[in-house]
């Protein structure tokens, strides 16, 4: 209690040097690590630290700076929902007529930059997840719905307005302007009908694979389309020319690994328009562009301008089993044709592919291999077809084949099991006209000993302990995204997951009575292949009232009392010293090392006195043997002592902030006009000796005091001893460094 209470207290000091203070948010959010002038992001708004007032820009995610216990998970469901609010914003807007476009702003490229660097950088449920069914990839999904929303509302708004230019001309009875005006309108219900297609299918993979609510937004588009769908087959029936189609096939039953030719005939009055190059012809959905030639028969797919065609079709794999195909004429848009369908009794039959696994013949936790399978249907390799790679049950990747195989470098994950598991390869496509296939072999899997290393403090609350620590394998390896579990006296207290670099980090309530408290932190290694292991330390805590603390309480603020008195008792002895012997006033009252003609003032606690410590060949007149000669520690030593002692204690954040006083105290002598600044001002503007280590013990008294990360142990022992080097260097520890800088040439101005 005491020890925190002097770190308020100088840090204070340092906080309201010049009448300035600073008021911290403790409030803030957990993505904000930057600075008192970084924008903090909450769910609801995002604020500017330095000035109070609400910030409207959008605030900016570093994926390298959020790697730790679910961090990444959060901000990456936060912004993921920030595109879906976009999309909702703007499908209300077809209704209205407003700019859809203006949704789809720099704030929507942003947030689209940061989710898929977060997915690409973390990972997760939605890192390159593809929808095989679609081949829609994620996250680009999201660039792609707000190019076809934005086309989708253009032509769904000139569609509207041509609509009024047709009902006028029927009215008046003017039929080649609406034959005209008709032909124009096909052109934008195609694309309506076009993009309205595809976002649905990437608004059903977006609301698969991410945590996005994109609400109505289906809905919307889904029934703006339907309704240009419906306005316009009456405008068809009106307007555009029937074309009969028909069709034979030179077979009665295929599988996806067979092909069969479609031939037939479209009938168009007044044959095809000489412009036109191709036809488009579906079979099953799927579209097949026939070119125009003089002889189809002869060459093998094309359709000539009479409308005979000849095409060859090979099932969709992913497509279900049918008993018919069904062949579909869709015109051009404007050529003023009206599409056209028929049946053909072709069954589309399953076939059962033959997978082919290959594994390492041994592989540990962590270990990076290569998984190879081959598919292939009597004989052919069959592509784009998904296979399930799983070791043990696990699942490790899922892949599509190209030229019938895939290959892929994977990491054993902890869950395998030890041992010898099968490495599995899986093609199951439930529904299609593919069959169920699987090949295995074992892989020899071993089990690894793990090390739990535990550092438990006591939190500035009395009823908390902070509990930290890293697991690893016996060889030394990081355990990322494994439970710990804790216990405080034998009692369960929480459980947490290691981040990736295998460090977790929990709170625990500490038990009612008692001084000290055991903590154990366990990791169960269950079905794995990391054996289990358990780790136990003891932590002092304090639970009592704090009136029971009251004398330390007084004791402290006496002590800074009669501190703040001796140090203005300092500056008046110094100050009558140098008027007293008239021209010294210049002179350095601490040079950069122990040379003749120097002298160093001091503190003594036990004695309360300050002293005078005389070097070689001192020109006797400059003193005052009014001055006791003894010698003490300064402030700056002692803080740099406090720094060490809760580096030790595992209090890492309030180390760095003790020893940026004690560096900030200690430069602060050469630097009088600096009181009055900030942290960041004070190192901006100082130029004098050991301004690099100034700047690194800043960036982090920075994380320190206004971060809700926790400094690491290593960090935190790195700026206490940079803060300790400053202090000597200044005093003469480090006098060529402090000389090559020009310490020698600073004086303490009155």
């Amino acid at each position: 209690m005491a020890s925190l209470l002097v770190v308020l207290l100088v840090a204070g000091s340092v906080a309201t040097v010049g009448g300035t203070s600073a008021a911290v948010d403790t409030g803030a959010d957990p993505a904000t690590t930057s600075g008192a002038t970084a924008p903090l992001l909450t769910n609801e708004v995002s604020v500017q630290a330095d000035s109070g007032d609400a910030n409207q820009s959008e605030p900016h995610v570093n994926p390298d700076e959020y790697d730790e216990d679910g961090d990444l998970s959060d901000v990456r469901t936060w912004q993921v929902q920030q595109l879906a609010n976009h999309i909702q914003n703007a499908t209300d807007d077809l209704e209205t007529g407003d700019d859809v476009e203006d949704h789809f702003d720099e704030s929507y490229r942003e947030h689209y930059d940061e989710y898929a660097g977060l997915v690409r950088e973390d990972g997760g449920f939605d890192q390159s997840d593809t929808d095989f069914a679609t081949g829609i990839d994620l996250p680009d999904a999201f660039e792609d719905v707000a190019d076809d929303l934005v086309t989708f509302a253009v032509a769904l708004e000139r569609y509207d307005d041509v609509a009024d230019d047709y009902e006028r001309a029927v009215e008046r009875g003017d039929e080649d302007s609406a034959r005209d005006i008709a032909l124009e309108l096909d052109v934008y219900a195609a694309e309506v009908e076009e993009t309205g297609s595809r976002l649905d299918e990437q608004f059903d993979a977006i609301e698969a694979h991410t945590a996005a609510d994109l609400g109505d937004a289906p809905e919307a588009v889904a029934s703006h389309r339907d309704r240009v769908r419906e306005a316009h087959a009456d405008v068809a029936a009106e307007q555009f020319v029937e074309t009969p189609i028909d069709a034979t096939a030179d077979a009665d039953a295929i599988t996806p690994a067979d092909t069969v030719t479609v031939t037939g005939s479209i009938d168009v009055d007044d044959r095809w328009p000489d412009d036109r190059e191709a036809v488009t012809i579906e079979v099953n959905g799927d579209p097949h562009t026939v070119p125009l030639v003089r002889n189809p028969d002869r060459e093998g797919t094309g359709i000539d301008h009479d409308g005979d065609f000849s095409l060859e079709y090979q099932p969709d794999p992913f497509a279900p089993t049918t008993d018919e195909l069904t062949v579909t004429y869709v015109p051009t848009p404007g050529i003023g044709h009206r599409a056209a369908e028929t049946t053909v009794p072709v069954a589309v039959e399953p076939v059962d592919p033959s997978v082919s696994v290959f594994g390492p013949e041994h592989a540990a936790y962590g270990d990076t291999v290569l998984v190879e399978a081959e598919l292939e249907v009597d004989g052919d390799p069959l592509d784009d077809v998904p296979i399930a790679l799983s070791l043990g049950g696990e699942e490790l990747e899922v892949l599509e084949t190209t030229d019938g195989t895939v290959a892929q470098l994977v990491t054993i994950p902890a869950a395998v099991p030890a041992g010898e598991p099968d490495l599995v390869a899986t093609v199951d496509l439930e529904g299609s006209a593919i069959g169920t296939a699987e090949d295995w072999t074992p892989v020899r899997v071993d089990e690894l000993g793990t090390q739990l290393s535990v550092t438990a403090t006591s939190a500035e609350a009395d009823d908390e302990i902070v509990v930290d620590g890293t697991l690893r394998t016996d060889g030394g390896q990081p355990v990322g995204g494994q439970p710990i579990q804790f216990a405080v006296d034998d009692e369960p207290a929480g459980e947490t997951q290691t981040a990736s670099d295998g460090s977790f980090e929990q709170s625990v309530s500490a038990p009612a009575d008692g001084e000290n408290a055991t903590v154990t932190a366990s990791f169960d290694g269950g079905n794995g292949n990391l054996e289990s292991t358990q780790e136990r330390t003891t932590v002092q805590t304090t639970t009592g009232s704090w009136l029971e603390d009251l004398p330390a309480v007084a004791f402290v603020l006496a002590g800074s009392i009669v501190l703040g008195g001796v140090l203005v008792g300092l500056w008046r002895l110094t100050r009558y010293y140098r008027t007293s012997r008239g021209g010294t006033a210049g002179r350095p009252l601490a040079s950069s090392g122990p040379s003749p003609g120097t002298q160093g003032i001091s503190f003594d606690p036990s004695e309360g006195t300050f002293s005078v410590e005389r070097g070689d060949g001192v020109d006797e007149s400059m003193f005052d043997d009014r001055l006791p000669v003894t010698v003490g520690p300064s402030h700056a030593e002692e803080l740099l002592k406090q720094a060490s002692t809760q580096l030790s204690n595992g209090q890492t954040n309030d180390a760095v902030q003790s020893a940026y006083v004690a560096a900030r105290t200690e430069l602060q002598s050469y630097f009088p006009e600096g009181k009055a600044l900030t942290h960041w001002e004070f190192q901006e503007r100082y130029s004098g000796p050991h301004a690099d280590a100034l700047a690194e013990i800043t960036e982090q008294y920075e994380r320190a005091a206004f971060g809700l990360e926790r400094i690491s142990r290593e960090e935190a022992s790195n700026v206490v001893v940079s803060a300790r080097h400053l202090v000597e260097g200044m005093r003469g520890g480090d006098a060529d460094a402090a000389s090559e800088s020009g310490a020698d040439g600073v004086i303490l101005e009155e």
